[in-house]
């Protein structure tokens, strides 16, 4: 009894580490929304006086906003990329306490456009991407188009774990190189893989990658702040699928470390 107490007492512990760890995460990108937000609204006021001054003609005027705002094009992005992301780090969180029967498999269906299902989670990371250099988040729409009508997901929780997936992804990557989303179909088994070139993962990390709270320490020298709670979410989320979510070591590259997580799914 004591000794269950003891582990249930320092699963609390951990409980309550994540949490500080996820809010610190989550503050980060509502910070820069309001500073964006903002910008924008100063933004706006000074063309709702340019707009209000005798001195101008509507071709200046127009002219004058068009300038301003095409340098406001990167803070939308920002915008959009912070709130999926401050979304994603509190559906992981959420997660992270749910009980057991919580985590149900409800509203899986048949999707019968899973590029363009792919398509749209690779567009939510382009703009950070670009921000990071990394070249481009790119869908192999060849090898995933077999999949259509023979994929049972749930849109919302697979589109987690795969944003969970692409967000380490850019996140560990080198400037210059670009995410890979492939698919492959054997035996009756659907295998989609997101390659990367950046940090390296190790035969011996391969163990603990996915248990909560665990970080490599070259994935904690690049991003100090990072949670440790992703992976471990899209694994579960993945197995309630009926399918499986593996790592592989990193391998040399021209690029440099290639890294490669494996998602495997029956076929329907």
């Amino acid at each position: 009894m004591l000794r269950f107490r003891e582990r249930h007492l320092s699963e609390i512990d951990l409980r309550r580490k994540w949490l500080r760890r996820v809010i610190h995460q989550i503050l980060a990108p509502l910070h820069g929304i309001q500073g964006y937000a903002d910008n924008l609204k100063i933004k706006l006021e000074k063309f709702k006086k340019i707009v209000e001054s005798q001195n101008k003609s509507s071709v200046e005027v127009f002219d004058k906003f068009l300038n301003d705002f095409s340098r406001t094009d990167k803070w939308f992005e920002t915008l959009f990329y912070s709130s999926h992301y401050v979304a994603r780090l509190a559906n992981n969180f959420a997660w992270t306490v749910y009980e057991d029967d919580m985590h149900e498999n409800s509203g899986i269906e048949i999707v019968d456009d899973f590029v363009g299902f792919l398509i749209g989670c690779a567009r939510d990371f382009q703009g950070i991407a670009r921000e990071k250099k990394v070249w481009r988040v790119h869908v192999n729409i060849e090898s995933v188009e077999p999949f259509n009508s023979h994929i049972s997901i749930n849109k919302d929780l697979f589109k987690q774990a795969i944003g969970n997936l692409l967000d380490n992804a850019v996140k560990y990557s080198s400037p210059g190189t670009e995410i890979i989303i492939n698919g492959a179909i054997e035996n009756n088994k659907l295998f989609i893989e997101i390659a990367n070139h950046g940090i390296q993962l190790k035969e011996d990390d391969i163990l603990s990658i996915f248990s909560e709270g665990f970080r490599t320490e070259a994935a904690q020298k690049v991003a100090p702040t990072g949670t440790g709670i992703g992976l471990s979410v899209a694994k579960e989320i993945i197995e309630i699928h009926g399918g499986f979510l593996k790592a592989k070591p990193s391998t040399i590259t021209e690029f440099g470390y290639k890294t490669q997580f494996v998602i495997e799914l029956p076929k329907h």
